[in-house]
C-alpha cells in the first residue's frame, strides 16, 4: 500500500532514494519552525511545510516576508537552497527529539 498526506495524495518515494536515505532526513522538521541565517547575518523563522525525500529538499514559508522558499537541511545545521552556491546556516527552535530505532518502525 502506498501512504497518502493529509491530503490523500500520494507519497511514493524511489527505489534509490530508499536504498541511499541516512538516518536523519529533514523530514522530522516538517511542522516545526526554524531559525535560517541570511546573507547579510540576520536570522528569519521559517516554518517547514513539507520535505521531498527524492529531491531531499523541504518547502518553508518565512513569517518575515510571507515568502516560500525551497530548502536542502543537512544535520550539520549548513543548508542551500537550489541554484545558490553559497551555503548558510540553520538551526531548530527548539531542540529536536532523537527517535530511538523501535520509534522509527
Amino acid at each position: 500500500k502506498v501512504p497518502t498526506n493529509s491530503r490523500g495524495q500520494r507519497n511514493i518515494r524511489c527505489k534509490f532514494c530508499l536504498e541511499h536515505q541516512s538516518d536523519w532526513t529533514a523530514a522530522v522538521l516538517v511542522g516545526k519552525t526554524v531559525h535560517i541565517q541570511w546573507e547579510d547575518g540576520r536570522w528569519f523563522s521559517a516554518k517547514v511545510l513539507s520535505y521531498n525525500n527524492c529531491l531531499n529538499t523541504s518547502l518553508v514559508h518565512y513569517n518575515y516576508d510571507n515568502k516560500r522558499e525551497k530548502v536542502q537541511f543537512l544535520e550539520s545545521g549548513i543548508a542551500f537552497t537550489p541554484g545558490q552556491l553559497e551555503p548558510f546556516k540553520w538551526k531548530p527552535v527548539k531542540p529536536l527529539k532523537r527517535r530511538s530505532p523501535e520509534e522509527a518502525q
